[in-house]
């Protein structure tokens, strides 16, 4: 990746396939999230949360208006490879659904589960 150029930079991550994506190092991920947000991407860090855009809203009419894509974090691997993912997906989709992120239920259904406890199989070295 050429560094100081954020258009061929969007560029790369929106035409990586991605597979590939979620296969790429960190660093570069981290690299790329600096370049695009500055500041704000170290303030998440040292707050210790980011600011929902659509914090302001009063109810979840903004749910009407998203244009949702589900990600399945047991097909990617784990929770870290959710961000690689979310950086190929188009400007248009504009809020993501995590699918089963609890632990499976006690007949190991993903769809019954039986705590609030996220799965622990989804966490990752990386982060």
């Amino acid at each position: 990746m050429k560094q100081n150029d954020d258009t061929h930079v969007a560029e790369f991550w929106l035409h990586l396939p991605p597979e590939l994506a979620v296969n790429q190092p960190v660093s570069e991920v981290l690299k790329y999230l600096e370049s695009k947000y500055g500041r704000d991407f170290y303030d998440v860090f040292e707050n210790g949360y980011y600011a929902s855009p659509v914090l302001a809203e009063k109810c979840c009419n903004w749910l009407k208006r998203a244009n949702t894509v589900g990600i399945n974090v047991r097909t990617i691997g784990n929770f870290w490879s959710v961000i690689p993912y979310a950086l190929t997906l188009p400007k248009a989709q504009n809020a993501i659904h995590l699918l089963q992120i609890f632990e499976p239920g006690v007949v190991s259904s993903l769809y019954v589960p039986t705590s609030w406890n996220i799965n622990p199989e989804f966490f990752s070295s990386k982060l």
